[in-house]
């Protein structure tokens, strides 16, 4: 009996120290977490505004000396243009790592949010009409690592540019939800005209998407039909913490 009552103990006593041991853990990590969030939050707050006040210079001055130059003069506002829209291609272009630097857009709520506003704003003044599919409120549960949804948001971008520039659809839609073996699926689709998904295997475009693909461990099939649209459907496991 004594012998039991000792390696009870014994092991109780261990048990109870690997339980603080682990508590304290979670905790120093949860601190880190949270010190990492305040300096990526504040980081992106700064660099916003810094950059905004710059680029906003920038424009004000390409006005300024746009109105002083005589209208004869083609090639010295042809320059200027190309600064201006230099500048808001600068600022546009930012605001994808803004945003994902931000902290609070590290969930799957926030990356839905994302691509559907750009895709409106993209096919607005277009003979497309862009639909999307009911999302659900639990997406906000799921929160990804840094750079994770930044990934996703620029794959999205690349597929409907291509659709814009190359399906002659009037129909595009996007939807995201998850399926029943903890993935998450995304699908854009288009009742354009189609094309031989074969015989597209090389340009910066295509090479961007696998290599972004690549860094979510995620897969994107496209089937094709001529004079039918395109299916774009790309899936990616949920985060390992999520699971």
């Amino acid at each position: 009996m004594l012998l039991i009552i000792f390696l009870g103990g014994t092991y109780g006593f261990y048990v109870f120290k690997h339980y603080q041991k682990t508590k304290e853990l979670r905790f120093v990590e949860a601190l880190k977490l949270e010190e990492q969030e305040t300096v990526r939050r504040q980081t992106a707050e700064d660099f916003h505004d810094d950059l905004g006040n710059k680029l906003t210079r920038i424009n004000m001055l390409s006005e300024l000396l746009d109105k002083k130059i005589a209208a004869e003069n083609r090639d010295e506002k042809e320059l200027i243009a190309q600064i201006k829209t230099s500048a808001l291609e600068l600022y546009e272009g930012t605001k994808n790592i803004l945003w994902a630097l931000n902290p609070d857009n590290d969930n799957l709520q926030d990356v839905y949010e994302f691509i559907e506003k750009f895709a409106a704003e993209l096919y607005a003044n277009t003979n497309i009409h862009f639909e999307v599919r009911k999302n659900y409120a639990a997406f906000k549960d799921i929160r990804f690592p840094l750079g994770f949804g930044r990934n996703i948001v620029l794959v999205c971008k690349e597929l409907l540019h291509n659709i814009l520039k190359h399906s002659h659809a009037q129909l595009v839609t996007f939807s995201i939800g998850i399926t029943s073996y903890n993935s998450i699926e995304i699908e854009i689709t288009d009742n354009g005209c189609g094309f031989d998904v074969n015989a597209v295997t090389s340009g910066n475009g295509i090479r961007n998407i696998k290599k972004r693909i690549n860094k979510i461990n995620g897969d994107l099939k496209i089937n094709s039909e001529f004079n039918k649209g395109t299916v774009n459907q790309l899936t990616f496991p949920l985060p390992n913490a999520l699971t």
